[in-house]
């Protein structure tokens, strides 16, 4: 059985934001196994067809990609640009790549300009395979025959391995894994395109690609499993723990906005049954008041800014201006009320004051925004910038009616160098530079896959 791993395809239908993630992933991993595929040519040289990479994080999680060559996008696509700088992030000096041979296997496929010659060797290769023959001798010696041991010898020469001969992978798996890995599909056609977004399918097309997709996904993980029985990568699992701890840190403080809005709708509600009016709060926080000020609460028909978390303009709560004992008599028949959920839920509202406070200790405030930009837009032009954030949210001026957006910026010493590549983002014109592309893109992309389908039914004639 093959262990765990998740699947991904990489080709001309691959996005921009799976890409970008598996950039981040190999960047925080240091554990890698490729193999490659090809397709036989009469009288020519074997034509390379499929790369295979699989990711083993710092967790042992696992990740198999299948780059389709043959199905690649075009050099000018940004998408193109990204598979190079994922080898490019998978070619690095602290990488560890294993391979049932010799990496030189990879140079046939520089042709196809994801990665140059030279880069194949800034990594740490190593040839699995002459691992495993050392790793078999060293732990399955010759046992002499012995009337007294029935103990079968399993070492290179009673099995059959000649001295000089390498292992096959087969033969590695089925000795060391007692699993036996299926080898008949080695000369299959893995250019046909195996990703079933590619083109349409009929249900026999289908089980095919899939056949050849596990034959494919299987050489990986094959020896992904022997470095585990060898004992090759326990130490793995311990490594750089501080590095995806802080990747777990500043996913957490960017998915935290998202949440928080739906939280702060519900209990709004809440916090008006202790408060009577609202007023103008630092760092965008909306205080809640405490009844026992003697002065009289001032109307909040003073221009004031009060917070959004979406595109919906909310209706600032307007109070006349009422005497302090009324107040307090109205807050302790209030107090009174609450129930146990009540009040548990002010104190919730109270903490995500607190944290929000923390996300904006740090922020860039940008005016003037153009405003079908969406909290989510925003995030993912912020990621593409690589702009790290902490929070992202707005605020609307009660006079002027200008929205103003609040980014929480967490490490400040980049605070200057991040309002410069603000500055000229989210304005109108930048929304139209926008939507010009997504639509060029759209006409590009529907271009191309009428190219790659025609492509692909004249290969299969």
């Amino acid at each position: 059985e093959p262990s765990p791993y998740e699947l991904i395809f990489i080709n001309y239908r691959t996005t921009e934001e799976t890409l970008i993630q598996l950039i981040n992933i190999i960047n925080s991993s240091t554990l890698f196994i490729i193999d490659t595929e090809s397709v036989g040519v009469y009288k020519k040289p074997n034509k390379p067809a499929l790369i295979q990479i699989q990711i083993v994080t710092p967790e042992l999680n696992s990740y198999i990609l299948l780059i389709e060559v043959h199905y690649l996008p075009r050099s000018h696509v940004s998408t193109f640009l990204l598979i190079q700088q994922l080898f490019e992030s998978l070619f690095q000096t602290k990488n560890t790549i294993y391979v049932w041979g010799e990496i030189d296997e990879l140079t046939k496929f520089t042709e196809f300009n994801l990665f140059t010659y030279d880069q194949i060797y800034l990594s740490h290769n190593i040839n699995l395979q002459g691992e495993f023959k050392s790793y078999w001798k060293k732990h399955h010696q010759h046992i002499p025959p012995s009337s007294t041991n029935n103990k079968k010898c399993i070492c290179e020469a009673c099995i059959g391995i000649q001295e000089n001969n390498p292992w096959s992978i087969q033969d590695a798996t089925g000795y060391e894994l007692h699993k036996w890995l299926d080898k008949r599909h080695t000369r299959s056609p893995f250019d046909i395109g195996l990703d079933p977004k590619l083109i349409r399918l009929n249900s026999s097309e289908l089980q095919y690609r899939q056949l050849l997709t596990s034959y494919a996904a299987n050489d990986c993980d094959a020896m992904y499993q022997l470095l585990i029985s060898m004992n090759l990568i326990t130490q793995q699992s311990q490594q750089s723990l501080t590095i995806e701890e802080k990747i777990n840190n500043d996913l957490e403080l960017m998915l935290y906005d998202d949440n928080e809005h739906e939280q702060e709708l519900f209990e709004e509600q809440q916090a008006t049954i202790t408060s009577s009016t609202t007023t103008k709060a630092p760092n965008y926080e909306l205080q809640i008041l405490s009844f026992n000020n003697s002065e009289p609460v001032e109307s909040s028909t003073h221009p004031d800014e009060y917070m959004s978390d979406n595109n919906n303009e909310p209706q600032l709560i307007q109070t006349p201006p009422v005497e302090p004992d009324l107040i307090n008599t109205e807050s302790q028949q209030r107090t009174q009320q609450l129930t146990k959920e009540e009040k548990h839920k002010i104190h919730n509202r109270a903490c995500t004051l607190k944290q929000r406070k923390r996300y904006y200790q740090h922020e860039i405030k940008c005016r003037n925004i153009d405003k079908r930009f969406t909290i989510r837009n925003i995030k993912d032009i912020l990621r593409q910038h690589r702009i790290s954030f902490t929070a992202i949210n707005f605020s609307t001026s009660s006079t002027t009616h200008e929205r103003t957006l609040h980014i929480g910026i967490k490490d400040t010493s980049k605070v200057e160098t991040y309002e410069v590549q603000i500055k000229t983002l989210f304005t109108s014109e930048h929304y139209q530079q926008i939507k010009y592309k997504v639509h060029h893109r759209a006409s590009r992309h529907c271009r191309e896959n009428n190219y790659y389908r025609r492509r692909a039914s004249n290969n299969r004639r």
